[in-house]
């Protein structure tokens, strides 16, 4: 599902989301930089997310 909010688009299309990048984002993180790439990966196709663009 797709949404338009000015000039942002706020989707749930995880073929948008760009993984390395989340993957990197979360390798910096004190709460996460543990995680294999795999887990990351499983909990993104497990989950319900949004991205804004």
């Amino acid at each position: 599902m797709d949404f338009i909010y000015g000039e942002y688009l706020i989707s749930d299309n995880k073929e948008l989301m760009e993984i390395h990048a989340v993957k990197g984002f979360l390798s910096r993180s004190y709460w996460a930089n543990k995680r294999s790439d795999e887990k990351i990966e499983k909990s993104i196709h497990s989950s319900i997310c949004f991205g804004v663009y």
